[in-house]
């Protein structure tokens, strides 16, 4: 079973720093409404790990249901 990694925080050179990152609130597409929850939620620290515990305790969860 793969677990999933959370990125670090530390920068490397070349790399955007995700909260800095303007999305068009006038395009009628969805994906920059997206892309803006899910800057938020990479920018909100204890939401962040919460959703990163859920992800990891269903993870653990679904991989149990594999073995019956």
């Amino acid at each position: 079973m793969t677990m999933r990694v959370v990125q670090n925080e530390q920068m490397t050179i070349g790399e955007v720093d995700i909260s800095k990152m303007v999305f068009d609130p006038k395009s009628r597409d969805d994906i920059p409404k997206i892309l803006r929850g899910l800057q938020f939620v990479y920018t909100n620290m204890p939401l962040r790990t919460a959703i990163f515990q859920l992800l990891g305790s269903s993870a653990e969860f679904v991989g149990a249901l594999t073995y019956f």
